[in-house]
């Protein structure tokens, strides 16, 4: 379905869109936008984002289009300015979606996702996870 795919442009708006709020309040822009992926093409969606104490974080998302669907992922200071290119995690060798981050004691992050192959006509799935270092 069309409509449930973000264009690249609106990755960022929907990273935004995913912090709650209490229904009281009203969101402020503060700063300028930032741009979260470096890659434009195909279709980038479902974005998932991670921030430690120190005001750095991660953001992961969906790129691709169809079936041809890869986790990629890209890391920020807490001024906003990226500290990698965007990062695939792992290969692909199937269709990959549902990125989540989450940063582990101390200090790294854990990226998990869903994961879908059809060897042999038959399919499966599994929920790999990753530990990059960049």
């Amino acid at each position: 379905m069309r409509s449930s795919i973000l264009s690249s442009s609106a990755l960022l708006g929907a990273v935004l869109l995913a912090i709650p709020l209490p229904a009281f309040a009203t969101l402020a822009p503060v700063g300028s936008e930032i741009p979260v992926n470096s890659q434009v093409a195909d279709d980038q969606s479902l974005p998932d984002l991670a921030m430690r104490d120190d005001g750095s974080w991660v953001v992961a998302w969906q790129s691709g289009r169809g079936s041809n669907l890869e986790v990629r992922l890209r890391l920020f200071n807490a001024d906003g300015v990226a500290q990698t290119s965007d990062i695939a995690p792992r290969p692909i060798v199937a269709t990959q979606t549902r990125a989540k981050v989450a940063f582990l004691s101390d200090g790294s992050f854990v990226v998990t996702w869903q994961e879908r192959v059809q060897p042999f006509h038959q399919q499966g799935s599994g929920l790999p996870a990753s530990t990059p270092n960049p």
